[in-house]
């Protein structure tokens, strides 16, 4: 990762382009979706990733059961997820969505959690991958940081209507709105350096995301 939050978007773009590239060889024709909203769904996810790496630095000294490695396992299991569901499930059947979703979440939000170790970085890799000096500054801030009610509250809500969604209604307004539950966690953390003109930016980029994703679909593209 880099500290300047624009380098690591980019980063994480290259990421997502190349997994795309890479399972669209693979995946049958039948399946998946088209690629209209494979694109649509790429500053999305570029996001979530951006809210893993947070949640995977606020859970350093943490207990595996607080709230920051479940969020962290979480929002990984989600990202894999919607990766896998938009390339390989048949979105003319529901319920062959719905349960490769949910397997895939279980599977590597489970991993994430209950596996990846998480370290304390060293000085040189806080100066190089977030925007403190040193690693005493980073956990000194990361120890002050406190998840909001209402953001649990946020959370919550979310969480329900995408399964609602997922059940009943539109699939893809479902996969959509969990995408943004960690992303609307995570943006109390900041750890990186953000240019000013590039916050706004950021959240009308993941806003059109969120938004073209669903409409796409259900247009037919």
């Amino acid at each position: 990762m880099n500290r300047n939050q624009l380098m690591n978007d980019l980063l994480g773009l290259g990421l997502f382009v190349a997994i795309f590239v890479l399972l669209g060889s693979v995946s049958g024709a039948d399946k998946g979706l088209g690629l209209w909203p494979r694109i649509a769904i790429l500053p999305a996810l570029v996001f979530g990733f951006d809210a893993l790496v947070k949640f995977q630095s606020l859970s350093i000294n943490k207990p595996r059961f607080s709230l920051a490695r479940v969020l962290m396992g979480g929002t990984w299991g989600i990202v894999m997820a919607t990766i896998t569901a938009i390339h390989n499930a048949d979105f003319s059947n529901r319920w062959d969505v719905v349960t490769a979703y949910l397997i895939q979440f279980a599977i590597f939000a489970a991993i994430w959690w209950a596996v990846i170790p998480i370290r304390v970085p060293t000085d040189s890799q806080s100066q190089k991958q977030t925007k403190f000096g040193s690693t005493d500054e980073l956990l000194k801030y990361l120890s002050g940081v406190r998840i909001a009610r209402a953001d649990l509250i946020h959370l919550a809500a979310f969480i329900v209507i995408s399964l609602v969604s997922l059940t009943w209604g539109s699939i893809p307004i479902g996969i959509a709105f969990l995408l943004m539950t960690p992303v609307s966690i995570a943006r109390t953390i900041q750890i990186y350096e953000t240019p000013d003109w590039y916050a706004p930016l950021r959240i009308g980029v993941h806003a059109v995301s969120i938004g073209a994703f669903p409409y796409l679909i259900m247009s037919g593209f």
